[in-house]
């Protein structure tokens, strides 16, 4: 079962959106094909909802600043249940996750042709589990980002540097903090003729998910 709506306004120098999102359901999960074997008794529950809103404004004392404000809440609930006694395993998974997520932009442009962007995100994760090893675990993770676009005849160029600061509650994770800048360049030397050079540098960082790090035994026996 699934669903859903929205709702959408104006505002005198802006505007603004809101939506919800409910999912449910249950699920078989296939397995292998053995001889003599006609039905596989593991299944997948899965329980999911959020609510989100985002508001966009443009100075009224300037049209060249602009702001954004996103706002987020998610629920997250999964169940897997495997009774095959035969394999001398018996798993019954649960999990919860709860999130809570904003974040906040700031546009300008100096000129007609160059803008500079700084914003700013706060996420915070909280999972709870049935696993004996995973009671309850807490990420709050903080991203900061300052990021300019210019333009110059043919030339365009775009460059960021975006802050990750990751803390968590397990030691063995750790925390995390790292820096990854881009940029970008495109030049069309030929103005009558769609040709263009374009190079480009970025390094990337990517936080395992507690799907990634915690979710065990699920879909089937795979480890995720």
């Amino acid at each position: 079962m699934r669903l859903e709506g929205g709702l959408q306004g104006l505002l005198e120098n802006g505007k603004w959106n809101a939506k919800a999102y409910f999912y449910d359901s249950g699920k078989g999960i296939p397995g292998a094909i053995v001889s003599n074997v006609w039905k596989r008794p593991q299944r997948q529950w899965d329980r999911n909802f959020f609510l989100q809103g985002s508001l966009v404004e443009t100075w009224h004392a300037t049209s060249k600043m602009e702001t954004q404000i996103n706002v987020k809440y998610a629920n997250d609930w999964m169940r897997y249940l495997s009774p095959d006694t035969t394999s001398g395993m018996y798993i019954d998974n649960r999990f919860t996750q709860q999130e809570i997520y904003a974040s906040i932009a700031n546009k300008y442009a100096i000129l007609s042709n160059w803008d500079v962007n700084l914003s700013a995100d706060y996420q915070e994760n909280i999972l709870g589990s049935s696993l004996k090893n995973v009671v309850y675990l807490l990420r709050t993770t903080a991203l900061v980002a300052l990021a300019t676009a210019f333009e110059w005849q043919q030339l365009k160029a775009q460059a960021s540097l975006l802050g990750t600061f990751v803390h968590e509650t397990v030691d063995s994770v750790g925390d995390k903090q790292e820096y990854t800048p881009s940029v970008f360049l495109s030049y069309k030397p030929f103005q009558h003729h769609d040709f263009n050079l374009r190079a480009f540098y970025k390094r990337i960082f990517r936080m395992p998910t507690f799907n990634d790090l915690y979710y065990t035994e699920i879909s089937g026996g795979i480890w995720v």
